[in-house]
Formats: C-alpha cells, sequence, structure tokens
C-alpha cells in the first residue's frame, strides 16, 4: 500500500517491518530512524517548484515508488491516467509522464 503521509512520525510508525518509506525532504526536522524498512527521500516539492508545476508533485512521487517497486508499466500507469482524469485535462499527460519519470530518476535510497 502507498499512502502520503504529512507526519513522518505518523508515517514511519504504520510501515510494515520490511516495507518501505518514502518522504519529501520539505519542511522535514526530524528524519525516520528505523533500521527494519527501507527508506527513501525525494526532493519533490523543490523540483516541482523548480518547473513551475506544482501540480505534478503527486505524479513525481509515484514515479519514484514506481522506481523502488515497480509494480505496474509505464504504459499502464498512462493509460489509468487517460481513462481518469476528463479530458481537459488531457494536454498535462506528456507533462505528467515525464514528472513520473523524473520522480525515478531523483529519488535517492537513506537506508
Amino acid at each position: 500500500m502507498f499512502r502520503l503521509i504529512p507526519s513522518i512520525a505518523v508515517g514511519e510508525s504504520q510501515v510494515k517491518p520490511g516495507g518501505v518509506l518514502i518522504y519529501d525532504t520539505n519542511g522535514i526536522t526530524s528524519h525516520p530512524t528505523r533500521t527494519d524498512i527501507c527508506i527513501y527521500q525525494i526532493d519533490a516539492t523543490a523540483e516541482c517548484a523548480r518547473l513551475g508545476q506544482a501540480k505534478l508533485f503527486n505524479t513525481m512521487i509515484l514515479g519514484a515508488y514506481l522506481k523502488v517497486r515497480p509494480v505496474v508499466e509505464m504504459e499502464n500507469v498512462m493509460a489509468g491516467l487517460k481513462k481518469t482524469l476528463p479530458e481537459r485535462a488531457w494536454k498535462m499527460l506528456p507533462q505528467n509522464e515525464e514528472a513520473i519519470k523524473h520522480g525515478g530518476e531523483i529519488i535517492r535510497q537513506v537506508r
């Protein structure tokens, strides 16, 4: 299961042993400490700001997750986005695909 959780303290406690915790570094002052999980960080907020595309945050995080746990192929992600997004949002599909790829490139394993 994958959920965005705004608090490291809450999120870290909810990950099962052997699981994965991915967190955005923005505003984090207390970093995860558990040693029985895989911990990754991503500067998605900063990257979205740099690109001027705050709306791409979730797809960038999705790309990071798919890098760590490749549970679905990119073609299926894009097909799913096209199927679920309203037609007026389809013009953003190329940017979403790039954000997914970029998220996979900028994720870093902490431990």
